[in-house]
């Protein structure tokens, strides 16, 4: 009869249905005979304490984190049952009944143990202003305001609005660190002594290894995945032709409008890349720019829980299936979140240290933002839902007149990377909102019914959209699935049962 293994007794630790739990260590073996031990008790010595330390392990590992087991087992299971030809959804409910119970019994006994979010410093949010800044900032901002009229990019506007931007940050941005007259020094003192220090620890490697993967799942077969382009596609590089031709647009209003980043973007990609005016140079930009997003993702994780779920955030997003879709598609899709996670990532650090700089940073890359994609423009409203929650908060005690002032900033900032685009919106508000009300109102046809239905029909569709079907658009998806992958849509289901649960407990305003 064939022994049983180590690995046969953990599978079957495992295993909540297993019947029957092989024994891989006797009785005799664990606890040998007293003549056994007269003639070999130095080997006793040796391999009995190793053997019941292998047990010991094997056990503990069964006994403390099954329930964390079962409950992703069982995830995973549920999203298979969804992500099929023939999908089956009353299995995936069920089964992710059983996960989010599992979930939540790990939390409560502490088998799981979420990252406590400490409290906000007793610091404030600093009201101080130089003068100076705001004396040149404010007539320079105002003419850049009034040059860009007539929706063009040229060398005076540009000027203006970069002094402006310039003036307002030496304004209000708050010193701290090493200055940079400091770092020009040391730099001057080490080209006069160059030494190199070489230390090599496990995760500066561990993060290479998993840039790697991820730039390699992004940029894999570029050029032929997705292999065609469509309507679009040709649009944009009308577009993208008229900048290299030599016509700076703000706004570009051919095909309903579209925002001036990307034409740019292609633009310098197709000349440094030598690509031309081409569906691989559109493909690359977007490429970019999902790896510009990444950064940002393992930034946010760091904040919430740490370095590791930073990593783990870092990878499932890189790696995952809607991620690479939106990025390789060529179309303006990825430039939403690759603003809204900075945004996100500087609010959430500006609130939680009280730190007026990271707001600050927060409004740059929301103006930022909004000339990228118009589906960013309903981020400003979750700027301030997300000071409406922290005002609701205990963290907000004592510090809301201040971070009052911090919101007035970010959105100062905002609107003065915003400032080119909202003069083309004064100017052409039909054009500038026409895309945006195609969508959301009767401009281009009746709507199919209630405002108020379809509100709630989209809303509800948009939180299935994960874990059942992300609608039946061939271009930027594979019709009719989830649009996460089985391991993702597992994960963050997981995480969201996990967050509620922790609110709960914590009352937390970041969960």
């Amino acid at each position: 009869m064939k022994e049983p293994s180590v690995l046969d007794y953990f599978k079957a630790r495992l295993n909540p249905w297993a019947k029957n739990v092989p024994e891989i260590f006797s009785s005799e073996a664990v606890q040998p005979a007293v003549e056994e031990e007269s003639t070999s008790s130095i080997d006793n010595v040796e391999k009995e304490p190793a053997a019941q330390k292998a047990v010991s392990i094997f056990k503990s590992l069964a006994a403390t984190s099954w329930k964390t087991s079962l409950a992703l087992f069982f995830a995973l299971l549920a999203q298979i049952q969804l992500d099929r030809s023939t999908p089956n959804p009353f299995a995936g409910i069920f089964l992710y009944s059983i996960s989010a119970i599992l979930f939540l019994t790990a939390f409560l006994s502490s088998e799981i143990k979420l990252p406590f979010l400490a409290d906000d410093p007793e610091e404030r949010i600093s009201t101080s202003v130089r003068q100076k800044g705001l004396f040149i900032g404010i007539p320079t901002m105002l003419l850049a305001f009034l040059t860009f009229g007539g929706n063009r990019f040229n060398l005076v506007n540009l000027t203006l609005w970069v002094i402006s931007i310039y003036s307002f940050l030496f304004a209000f941005w708050e010193p701290g660190g090493i200055s940079w007259t400091k770092r020009f020094e040391k730099i001057k003192n080490w080209l006069k002594q160059p030494v190199v220090h070489i230390r090599v620890t496990y995760w500066p490697l561990l993060i290479l290894v998993v840039i790697a993967l991820v730039i390699a799942f992004r940029i894999s077969n570029l050029a032929g995945i997705p292999g065609e382009p469509f309507s679009d596609h040709a649009e944009k590089l009308l577009d993208v032709g008229t900048v290299l031709d030599g016509d700076f647009s703000i706004f570009f209003p051919r095909n309903t409008g579209r925002e001036a980043i990307q034409m740019y973007l292609t633009a310098l990609v197709s000349i440094i890349f030598g690509t031309g005016l081409s569906y691989i140079s559109l493909k690359i930009g977007t490429a970019l720019i999902g790896l510009f997003t990444l950064p940002f993702m393992y930034l946010l994780g760091k904040e919430l829980g740490g370095r590791w779920l930073g990593l783990l955030t870092l990878l499932i997003s890189g790696v995952s299936y809607w991620g690479n879709v939106i990025s390789r598609i060529g179309l303006r899709f990825p430039l939403y979140p690759a603003f809204t996670a900075p945004t996100l990532y500087f609010l959430i650090k500006g609130l939680k240290r009280q730190s007026r700089n990271d707001l600050i940073l927060a409004g740059i890359f929301l103006g930022l933002g909004l000339h990228g994609y118009s589906p960013m423009r309903i981020v400003p409203f979750v700027v301030l839902a997300a000071f409406g929650i922290y005002f609701l908060h205990r963290a907000s005690h004592g510090k809301r007149f201040e971070a009052v002032g911090g919101l007035i900033l970010l959105a100062f900032f905002a609107m003065l990377i915003f400032l080119p685009l909202m003069r083309y919106a004064i100017d052409q508000p039909n054009d500038f909102g026409y895309r945006a009300m195609t969508r959301l109102s009767s401009v281009e046809r009746a709507l199919p019914g209630s405002a108020m239905a379809i509100f709630f029909d989209n809303l509800w569709k948009s939180l299935l959209m994960p874990f059942w079907k992300n609608g039946n658009i061939w271009v930027h998806s594979v019709t009719d699935r989830p649009a996460l992958d089985v391991v993702s849509a597992a994960f963050f289901f997981g995480g969201v049962v996990l967050l509620i649960a922790r609110y709960i407990r914590q009352r937390d305003w970041l969960d």
